[in-house]
């Protein structure tokens, strides 16, 4: 009989709250079975958990950030992003291997006139896959494809006003 195979993801984001007051944040979500969504972030502790049911497989999350138009442009906001991802594969039914990343975390003060610049063509992101054999692994988000198709290049563009 063959080995039955399924995969487990789990994406923990926690924004701080100023990151609201400056931006519109949106999930561009990827599951393990290849289909794309999307959609708004409207609290600081975002957590998605995300099954598949074969190997091999991948899943992410890709956070764009459009800026808010009435942000004071004196105020000193906070950029506060903590991310990470864990995936485990599962061979008939028992754990065969898993992966998380560290917590990477983002922290820096910002200026409100500084907002549109910063987060022009900025994304933040977590991936995840496991391979045809069952391991759990690293994906690069840089080579990951979120199924965009050039929309978040046409926004980075709008909002640069090129």
């Amino acid at each position: 009989m063959p080995d039955t195979w399924s995969t487990a993801y789990t994406v923990n984001v926690t924004f701080g709250p100023e990151m609201f007051e400056m931006t519109d944040i949106t999930a561009h979500i990827v599951k393990p079975d290849g289909t794309v969504s999307e959609e708004p972030v409207l609290q600081q502790i975002y957590t998605l958990n995300m099954t598949g049911n074969s190997v091999p497989d991948k899943a992410g999350v890709l956070f764009t950030f459009v800026p808010k138009t009435n942000v004071d442009p004196d105020k000193i906001y906070h950029v506060s992003i903590r991310r990470n991802i864990k995936v485990t594969s599962y061979k008939n039914g028992e754990i065969y291997s898993d992966y998380s990343t560290s917590t990477v975390e983002t922290k820096l003060p910002l200026k409100g006139n500084q907002v549109t610049d910063y987060f022009t063509e900025k994304g933040v992101a977590v991936t995840a896959g496991v391979t045809a054999d069952g391991d759990a692994i690293y994906i690069n988000p840089d080579q990951f494809d979120f199924g965009l198709n050039g929309v978040w290049e046409w926004l980075a563009g709008i909002l640069s006003g090129k």
